[in-house]
Order: structure tokens, then C-alpha cells, then sequence
């Protein structure tokens, strides 16, 4: 049984529970969920983490935030992709020092990983 939300009615949206008649549906959406993590998680462990706590992004070749350039302060997103790299490497102290929010996100979609193995399967 899974609930989808449906945005079709007039009053907002509603819930709708699939029942189990459509169990490749769900796998289906399942696999690829765990597809978006695992692609997620190997791009993390192929980056080193920067030293700084942010920055590990440029290593992708996108730009440097303009955040701390302008302001001197980092914005809320930094250091997001280094709390990852640091997840995946077992550096769960230095994720949380690097980001707190993207330590929770990592460990949050390493759960999802988990649960979409099991619903795969």
C-alpha cells in the first residue's frame, strides 16, 4: 500500500492509496529513487571533500558561491556537497562541522536507499 497526493481536486490536494494490485508501479518508482541515491552517493565519494568545509562543489566545475565572496559569510547552503563527501567517507563528525542540514540529508537518503532496496526486493 503506498499513498500518492494528487493535486486534481478543486479543494487542494488529496491522498490516494495504491493498493498492492500494482506492484511493478511501485518498484518501479522505487528503483529509480535508488538510482537518484546511488548516483548521489557515488558522486560524493568521488570528490575529496575541501579542507575549507565548502568549495568541494568546484571540483564539478560549477562556480565558487558568491555568498561568502560578497558577503563574507557563508550562505545557508554552504558546505552541502562537502557534508556528503564527508558522509560517505564515515566522516560523520566533519559532516555535521562542514553542514548540519546536509549530514541529515545524507543520512536521510542513505535510508531511503535502504528502504528502496527492500521494496525492490
Amino acid at each position: 500500500m503506498v499513498c500518492l497526493v494528487k493535486n486534481e481536486h478543486p479543494l487542494g490536494p488529496r491522498v490516494v492509496i495504491v493498493d498492492a494490485e500494482q506492484p511493478g508501479r511501485v518498484r518501479l518508482v522505487a528503483a529509480a529513487v535508488l538510482a537518484c541515491v546511488v548516483v548521489v552517493f557515488v558522486t560524493a565519494a568521488r570528490l575529496s571533500p575541501d579542507p575549507r568545509g565548502y568549495g568541494t562543489h568546484e571540483a564539478m566545475l560549477a562556480q565558487p558561491c558568491a555568498f561568502p565572496l560578497f558577503l563574507g559569510i557563508p550562505c545557508p547552503n554552504c558546505g552541502m556537497t562537502t557534508s556528503f563527501a564527508y558522509a560517505v567517507r564515515g566522516r560523520w563528525l566533519r559532516a555535521m562541522h562542514a553542514q548540519p542540514a546536509g549530514f541529515l540529508l545524507a543520512v536521510s537518503s542513505g535510508v531511503a536507499g535502504l528502504v528502496c532496496v527492500f521494496v525492490v526486493l
